[in-house]
């Protein structure tokens, strides 16, 4: 089975992705490479703690982001779990934030899924919520 390969989530390691302070309180998305056929394809688990917000950033792929639990609401419009969102490559959008019970979502990117801030020092910077 060496062209197959099969992986449970739980295999994989959780990594924090971006952080941030809302309100004096540290809220924090976490992710997981799921699948991965360098360089090309990238799946990933993302889960969004309540509230957490990633300031407006591009990637470097074209991908997908799939709402498995909660709300993530992008650029002011709530998109409900079961939805999926569908983004070009260099394209900033954004903020983007989970909803007040967070969010879980995988992510499929076709290339690398780093990420590129549009306000290099936005991510650092503390928020108040909304």
């Amino acid at each position: 089975m060496a062209d197959i390969d099969i992986v449970h989530e739980s295999q994989r390691e959780w990594r924090t992705g971006s952080t941030k302070r809302i309100d004096g309180k540290e809220h924090a998305a976490l992710n997981k490479i799921l699948s991965t056929l360098e360089p090309n394809l990238f799946v990933m688990r993302v889960d969004f703690d309540p509230n957490m917000l990633v300031e407006r950033h591009k990637h470097a792929s074209d991908h997908v982001i799939y709402i498995m639990e909660g709300e993530l609401i992008v650029e002011g419009t709530k998109v409900p779990a079961g939805s999926c969102i569908t983004i070009k490559k260099d394209i900033f959008y954004g903020p983007e934030s989970a909803g007040p019970d967070g969010c879980r979502t995988v992510i499929i990117f076709d290339g690398s899924p780093e990420q590129t801030f549009e306000d290099p020092e936005a991510q650092g910077r503390p928020m108040s919520a909304a």
